[in-house]
């Protein structure tokens, strides 16, 4: 089965155009009132558009209420697409045959309640490149957070799951499934390694897993955020797509993410845990792990945060060269740390995610259109950063499990009010451009049960193929 968007003309549902909005220009976006790569970040995926496409001057877009200029609207045209059925579906996008395509990875987990050992199914989906997909092959792995990398540096992309205990993982250990990749689209499933993880008891639930090169090596390695204890795991990789031995280090509290980037300016990679902070007061911390190079980490000074993230991102945000990191809580508050290239970040006021409802998305089948902006319990868990209006400048995607809202960045660490409409039931959320026109497109895990979403970026019209 494929589906395929053909042209960009303008047969499109207009989004609400920023500049009719009061408190739109140049400011952080609406207040909140609940309170004052090499990245490794959870969005699942590339986001950035394919080196070919050129770079054109930033353009404001037309002049807001109040002053300023608003970013130019953000517009989709989407199409669900069938996978496995099964809750938690994942996305990742990766070149996986070879053909210099995006393609799509999603996993779906298993909850057979006569099983003990969670397990996932794979679905890979293979790009024409005009955002077009088709269903090639479907893999078994085990249960847990997808991520891409060639773990045995043969030149093909691969996959690999890392899952808990509690799910028919060993205690003290780490489940780890591997699909290593030939280059043309299918999977080799070595067997299911549980690996020590160096300490007597491992988190019910993991939160964040990242690859890098943790080590100089040039083999990639794992990190992954254990939610019980407050460490983090490093898994050091032989180069073939196994990773015999883990490491923990301890963190403030609970991981929400695990961001991985040189945030000192040494050239090593660091780690920065946003966390649950385990403090008096309820809120959380981001733990910062400074790297030596040689796959170990010594803890820097923890930042306080205003409240307990559910998910975070790494990139620069204003335009220095140096890492930001952006937060999202579950009550739609966001926080972005400038940083400072010294492994000190500077707090920027706290805003809201929550913005003015409106279709956004031309459907393909076409979906009814809301009568009005319905009633909103935004508790968004998922974040993404990417430009996704084309005009050079990173924005923030945040979702819960019904809605996504984007944010338009000015570029100096600050963000217009977020735009917000309805998508299923996100889980996960992935950036890249999949149809080569130079804008970046989202797609969606999780949408619907045993679909994804691919939301293709501007103005057109679209073609559907059953």
């Amino acid at each position: 089965m494929a589906w395929r968007g053909a042209g960009k003309a303008a047969s499109w549902m207009a989004l609400a155009a920023c500049c009719g909005l009061a408190s739109c220009g140049g400011g952080q976006g609406t207040p909140s009132d609940g309170a004052a790569d090499q990245i490794g970040a959870d969005s699942g995926g590339p986001d950035a558009a394919p080196s070919s496409c050129a770079s054109p001057a930033a353009s404001p877009g037309p002049p807001c209420a109040g002053g300023g200029a608003c970013a130019p609207p953000l517009v989709f045209q989407g199409r669900s697409f069938e996978v496995t059925p099964g809750p938690g579906s994942e996305v990742v996008i990766a070149d996986f045959n070879g053909d210099g395509r995006l393609d799509i990875a999603v996993n779906s987990i298993n909850l057979d309640p006569f099983v003990i050992l969670y397990t996932s199914t794979v679905d890979i989906l293979l790009g024409f490149g005009d955002g077009a997909f088709e269903a090639r092959d479907r893999f078994e792995g085990g249960g847990g957070s997808l991520r891409a990398g060639d773990l045995d540096r043969d030149g093909h992309t691969d996959l690999v799951m890392v899952s808990e205990s509690g799910a028919g993982i060993e205690v003290g250990k780490i489940g780890v499934s591997v699909l290593l990749g030939d280059g043309h689209g299918s999977f080799r499933v070595p067997p299911f390694a549980m690996v020590d993880s160096g300490q007597t008891t491992v988190a019910s639930a993991l939160f964040g897993t990242a690859i890098a090169d943790l080590n100089g090596d040039g083999a990639p390695d794992l990190v992954v955020g254990n939610g019980g204890p407050s460490t983090v795991s490093v898994l050091l990789g032989r180069g073939d797509g196994t990773f015999p031995v883990a490491r923990s280090f301890d963190v403030a509290g609970g991981p929400a993410a695990i961001l991985v980037g040189d945030l000192n300016g040494d050239g090593a990679p660091d780690l920065a845990v946003p966390n649950d902070g385990a403090r008096a007061d309820g809120a959380g911390r981001v733990s910062l792990l400074l790297g030596s190079g040689d796959g170990a980490f010594r803890a820097g000074p923890p930042i306080d945060l205003p409240f307990v993230p559910a998910a975070a991102v790494a990139g620069d945000l204003d335009g220095d060269g140096k890492l930001d990191l952006a937060l999202v809580a579950r009550t739609g508050a966001g926080l972005v740390l400038l940083g400072k290239g010294d492994g000190t970040f500077r707090a920027q006021p706290v805003f809201s995610f929550a913005g003015p409802f409106a279709d956004r998305v031309t459907w393909c089948p076409p979906r009814p259109a809301l009568p009005e902006a319905p009633a909103i319990d935004f508790r968004p868990f998922i974040i993404a950063m990417a430009d996704l209006n084309g005009d050079r400048r990173p924005d923030l995607a945040v979702a819960d499990f019904s809605t996504l809202s984007l944010a338009p960045g000015n570029g100096d660490g600050t963000f217009q009010v977020a735009q917000t409409f309805f998508a299923g039931s996100p889980n996960s959320l992935a950036t890249a451009d999949l149809d080569g026109d130079c804008r970046t497109d989202l797609v969606v895990g999780g949408t619907d049960y045993g679909s994804i979403s691919i939301l293709l970026a501007g103005e057109g019209a679209l073609v559907c193929a059953r």
